[in-house]
């Protein structure tokens, strides 16, 4: 046993000496994996430690983890943040005119985005899938479209009437859609930058914008409703109706064949993506339901709550599988998959991120860090890391992969 407890310590010290170091190499002449790279060393991550609970007994460590911020931000608060498609970038924009990008493994900055960009403070940012340009929207009204490796415009797509507040692209690719404050979504051919079509009718502001994986959907989703449109035709496929209250979350699942929205009246409901039928209501909260995810297989769904619970139920069926509800003291404002559908992470209000085993229910890990809500949850596509947005103005990547191995 003694034997068995140093060996586990020896691995917990090597590890943590490892994490720290990480960004002792940031600087090498080879690192800069095609970028144009200049001098940021001021908005460069930096290793922090916090208070890591590992496992059902929640033993208490010190962790070494990656936070990310930027200094010169004149507001400091994270207003979008999304990870490269191949997993090693970080995107962030701030409540200012510029988007930074950093090497998740070291912290080194690859690029800001701000030359003869935007005017006005960033809203939204979206990576397109091959991970070579980065779009941003603002509260100048416009759209930008950055080669990533030089951080020059592609295309700079005018038209909206106020801020740009929601981006994203089809799986291949081909179009870009922008949601506004307008009430309206735009769609953009991203090589020509021309647009293709406005999506209107909506009677109040774009909230978030979301493509199925077949991209024979588009969600737009307002604090009022989700309206489900053909990306192909420009045509109105069908208005979800339901919810007696705001809607505040939404999901479509990688199957392209369902939607879940999380709403204000307590409930979650689960809906065909082709004709809009409600197929299963979720209703184990008593509170509002802020965060919603379906697990990468589509079998379960995830929801986050005003209540302080993360409840995991039967997407098909809405049996109630799992209730995260002791360890949370404050709203649960995110929750997401790992990319295998193992885990399910979630931030709270009170500033941590908890992590569960997604069949069993287990406690995994609870990070300790932020001194203000968590936002947004987010794993990389090969599951190595979990990254956090706060509103206390820092992202902070936990290596998830390093904690499971001391399980």
């Amino acid at each position: 046993m003694d034997d068995q407890k140093c060996g586990t310590i020896s691995h917990y010290e090597s590890i943590c000496r490892r994490r720290k170091s990480a960004c002792l190499d940031r600087n090498r002449e080879d690192a800069n994996e095609g970028f144009i790279l200049t001098d940021h060393t001021l908005q460069a991550g930096r290793t922090v430690d916090s208070r890591l609970l590992l496992g059902p007994d929640a033993t208490p460590h010190d962790w070494p983890h990656m936070q990310f911020t930027h200094k010169n931000a004149e507001n400091g608060a994270v207003t979008s943040a999304a990870i490269s498609p191949n997993g090693k970038w970080l995107a962030a924009s701030f409540d200012d005119v510029f988007v930074t990008i950093w090497r998740l493994c070291d912290g080194r900055v690859l690029q800001n985005l701000d030359d003869d960009g935007h005017n006005d403070t960033i809203w939204t940012i979206a990576w397109d899938p091959d991970g070579t340009s980065l779009a941003s929207g603002s509260a100048d009204h416009d759209v930008i479209v950055w080669d990533v490796a030089s951080g020059q415009i592609v295309h700079k797509l005018e038209g909206h009437e106020s801020d740009v507040t929601a981006l994203a692209y089809t799986p291949d690719g081909i179009i870009l859609a922008s949601g506004a404050a307008d009430a309206e979504v735009r769609l953009w051919d991203v090589e020509t930058g021309d647009l293709k079509a406005k999506l209107a009718g909506h009677t109040i502001g774009i909230t978030h914008v979301l493509f199925s994986q077949d991209s024979t959907r588009l969600a737009a989703c307002t604090d009022l409703g989700v309206t489900l449109w053909d990306p192909r035709t420009s045509q109105r496929a069908v208005e979800l109706h339901g919810h007696t209250s705001a809607v505040w979350a939404a999901a479509l699942a990688a199957q392209s064949d369902r939607l879940v929205t999380g709403s204000e009246d307590m409930s979650a409901r689960v809906w065909s993506a082709d004709d809009g039928t409600e197929l299963v209501t979720l209703q184990e909260h008593t509170g509002a339901v802020w965060a919603v995810a379906f697990s990468p297989d589509g079998s379960q769904v995830a929801t986050g709550s005003y209540d302080g619970q993360v409840i995991v139920c039967d997407s098909w069926t809405g049996k109630c599988l799992h209730a995260f509800g002791k360890q949370l003291t404050k709203p649960a404002e995110a929750v997401a998959y790992s990319t295998n559908g193992r885990l399910i992470a979630a931030g709270s209000a009170d500033g941590h991120v908890r992590v569960w085993d997604a069949r069993s229910g287990e406690a995994i890990a609870e990070f300790e860090g932020h001194e203000e809500k968590v936002k947004k949850v987010m794993f990389t596509p090969d599951d190595g890391e979990l990254v956090s947005v706060a509103e206390d103005g820092t992202i902070r990547a936990w290596g998830i992969s390093d904690v499971l191995s001391l399980l």
